[in-house]
Parts: C-alpha cells; sequence; structure tokens
C-alpha cells in the first residue's frame, strides 16, 4: 500500500520499480497464507508428523521429551496474607507444566503406621514393625503392575492407561547441583530415590488416560515415602482440557481442501496492514535468531550464569479450555480419575495387608477419600460463622441479626 501511494508522487521512470514493489510484496503475502494452509493439510493426512531427519536442537528436545527427568519451578516468594487461608500441596498453580490445570489431590496425604495386625489395646512397641517389612520400591512397583491390567484388558472394557516413572527437580536446585539431573536415569537409579526420603529428586508415578483423541488428557501423579515406621501416599491428578475451536476448524465444513487454501491467501491478504504495523517484530526475531546460533543447543547440560533452566511455558497447555468450564466430558474424566484412585488404594490395601501390616486405619481412609470429595479436592478452606467455646457467639456482618443461641457445652453457629 506504502508504494502504491508514494508511486503517485514519483516520476514515471520511477514508478515501474515501485508497482514491482508492491505487486511483489501482495504476491508473497498470498503465498504465506496459502503455504500455512497446505502445511495445515499435510498435517490433517499426516499418519506421523515426526519429521524423517531431526537438526541438532530437535535431537535435544527429543531427547528432553523422553527423559524421566522433569525440571519444575518454584513459585516466587509471597508476603500475601491470603495465601494462608488456603491448604494445599502444590499451590495455586500445578508446578507439573505442561500437565494441565491441578483439580484432584489427597488433601492431607495419607500417611499409614506400620503396626501389626492384632489388639489396638496393646503397647505401640509391641505392635510397630521397627524396621519396614517392605522397602518403598516394592510397592510402587506392585501398583505400577496393578494400574497396568487396565490398559490389558479386551474390548470396550479397556480403559487406557499408560503408567511411567517421572523424577521431578526443582530448577533451583539444578543450577547448583548439575548432577540432579543425569542423561541416563536406569531402573537401580529409580529405586533408590523412591527409598530415599527428603531426596532433591522426587519421584512420581505418572497415570495418563486419554479422552477423545487427546482432546482431555488426565493424569494421575502418586508419590509414596517410607519413614520415620510410617508409609506417606499423597496423589495429584490434572487435567489438560480440550483446545479452541480455531485449532479445530481444519475438520469441520471443508478446511482442508483447495477453496481452504485461497481462503487463507485472502484472509492473509486482508490481514497485510496489521502485519506492517506489526513488523517492528522482527527485531525480536533476529535477536533469539543470534541466541539459537551462540548459545548451546542443549541448556540442561551446559550451566550458564543466571540463566534458569525451568519450563515456563506449555502451548497445549495455554491453549487448553479452563476446568471450570467444562461440562460433558468433566463426567467421564472424573469417573477415570476414580477408576485409578480406586485402583491404587485397592492394590495398596492387599500389599500391606499381604506383608503383614495393619491395614484398618488404611481401609477407614481409603473409603472416606472414595466416598467424599471432602478429603480430595484441594480449595479455600474457610469456615465462616463459627464460634466455639461456652457462651460464645458469632458477629453479625451488615444488616444480618446476630446469632444468640446457646447449647450447653457445645459449639454455636
Amino acid at each position: 500500500m506504502i508504494e502504491l501511494v508514494l508511486a503517485l508522487f514519483l516520476p514515471a521512470t520511477e514508478i515501474a520499480p515501485a508497482l514491482y514493489s508492491a505487486v511483489a510484496v501482495m504476491v508473497s503475502c498470498l503465498i504465506v497464507g496459502a503455504t500455512r494452509q497446505v502445511m495445515l493439510n499435510r498435517i490433517l493426512r499426516a499418519e506421523n508428523l515426526r519429521p524423517n531427519k531431526l537438526s541438532r536442537r530437535q535431537r535435544a528436545a527429543d531427547t528432553q521429551q523422553h527423559h524421566i527427568c522433569a525440571v519444575y519451578r518454584r513459585p516466587h516468594h509471597s508476603d500475601d496474607e491470603d495465601d494462608l487461608t488456603r491448604f494445599t500441596l502444590f499451590g495455586d498453580e500445578s508446578p507439573f507444566i505442561g500437565a494441565g490445570e491441578l483439580v484432584y489431590q489427597w488433601n492431607p496425604p495419607v500417611c499409614i503406621q506400620l503396626l501389626r495386625p492384632g489388639d489396638d489395646k496393646a503397647p505401640l512397641h509391641e505392635r510397630e514393625h521397627p524396621v519396614p517389612p517392605f522397602q518403598a520400591h516394592e510397592l510402587v512397583e506392585y501398583l505400577r503392575n496393578a494400574v497396568r491390567q487396565l490398559d490389558a484388558d479386551i474390548g470396550e472394557v479397556r480403559l487406557p492407561a499408560h503408567v511411567r516413572d517421572r523424577v521431578y527437580v526443582a530448577e533451583t536446585d539444578v543450577a547448583a547441583d548439575r548432577t540432579l539431573l543425569p542423561l541416563r536415569i536406569d531402573e537401580s537409579d529409580i529405586r533408590e530415590i523412591i527409598n530415599t526420603p527428603g531426596s532433591k529428586q522426587h519421584h512420581f508415578l505418572e497415570i495418563t488416560t486419554e479422552v477423545e483423541g487427546a482432546e482431555f488428557v488426565a493424569t494421575v501423579l502418586l508419590r509414596v515415602s517410607l519413614q520415620g515406621r510410617t508409609l506417606t501416599i499423597s496423589t495429584a491428578a490434572c487435567v489438560l482440557a480440550h483446545t479452541p475451536r480455531l485449532f479445530q476448524r481444519t475438520e469441520e465444513f471443508g478446511h482442508h481442501g483447495a477453496i481452504a487454501v485461497v481462503w487463507a491467501a485472502l484472509k492473509e491478504f486482508r490481514a497485510l496492514p496489521g502485519e506492517i504495523l506489526r513488523s517492528w517484530r522482527i527485531v525480536r526475531y533476529a535477536f533469539s535468531l543470534v541466541k539459537a546460533v551462540l548459545l548451546p543447543r542443549d541448556l540442561t547440560s551446559t550451566p550458564i550464569r543466571n540463566v534458569l533452566i525451568g519450563t515456563r511455558v506449555s502451548v497445549r497447555e495455554k491453549a487448553a479450555q479452563a476446568w471450570s468450564k467444562i461440562q460433558l466430558e468433566k463426567s467421564v474424566i472424573l469417573g477415570r480419575m476414580k477408576t485409578i484412585e480406586q485402583r491404587l488404594l485397592h492394590a495398596a490395601g492387599d500389599f500391606l495387608e499381604v506383608n503383614g501390616v495393619d491395614t484398618s486405619e488404611f481401609n477407614d481412609r481409603a473409603l472416606k477419600i472414595i466416598n467424599s470429595g471432602i478429603f480430595n479436592f484441594g480449595d479455600n478452606n474457610t469456615f465462616s460463622g463459627n464460634a466455639v467455646g461456652d457462651g460464645s457467639q458469632v458477629a453479625g456482618a451488615g444488616s444480618q441479626p446476630t446469632s444468640t443461641n446457646k447449647q450447653d457445652g457445645g459449639v454455636n453457629r
């Protein structure tokens, strides 16, 4: 457009170059729009999205993607007093970037003393196991095999549940000790991490299940710790919801044919004035390109001063729908997570019973977890309108009358 306007005021000898430049810009814009849609069409029909040949940077990213270890970011320090009213194990946001929104957890974790079955009135030193009858990794392996059986069923009753080990390390700990992020972790290393309470490497048993072709991904993370003659089991569940309709438009109303290519080219041409106004972004792109050339291909293995390597954003997670906005699919996702949860609880109970541990306390807690959501969902623990003690009262708010009903030696509400 600028070239066309200038052509009106230029000499006749310079009109043609200005027009050629304007036409070149417009043709380039049309080609960019059409090429983008052609790439989307190929992705829609492709059976495998993996490139045939990976670059050095893509190989480094592929290695990190399949690595057992994951680096998480700790939340920033906050002086907000409102944070004290919320009791959760993982804060307001999930530390597992890419897993989705944290929606479910055992709050607090299940803690079971390792007691022998018998008379409850017997002294503690007679009932407890001074030496644990099993190691923590043995329970993890038992639970892993129990969940894998769900994926081994035949037909429609099969529940797709993929189980793997994940080791989470804080990025601040990795910055001080690079050995926490080894290039390779074998089974013996995983067992040592599981059996070492208080380690900076946190082991989780990751169980993922997909709904509607991975449009909904539910992830259940379970951690086992054995310390102080007590077994501690904690669980958190995250949900990665569906993507916006803009991401799915190629499958609607024939938006993947030749007409879609032409339409995409015209839309790109229509957006040309806005792209010209945002052309200053090329400076930022050039800066990123220079950094990509100068910095190493893999920043996780080469410490760089004042540079943390924790994941900061997930494109898939950022575009996902909020958990509170999910409608019909919510019951399906919760049902699958509840199925996995019950499987874990029953398998853990069987394991404890086989190893000579009293499961009465564990069964009571498991029954409460299964039948009630109060113990599972971490939310604001707000108690309002309560007064404790003899003769206590609840002050009325605003125009509401003050409650003065009394109960002998009880609680007034």
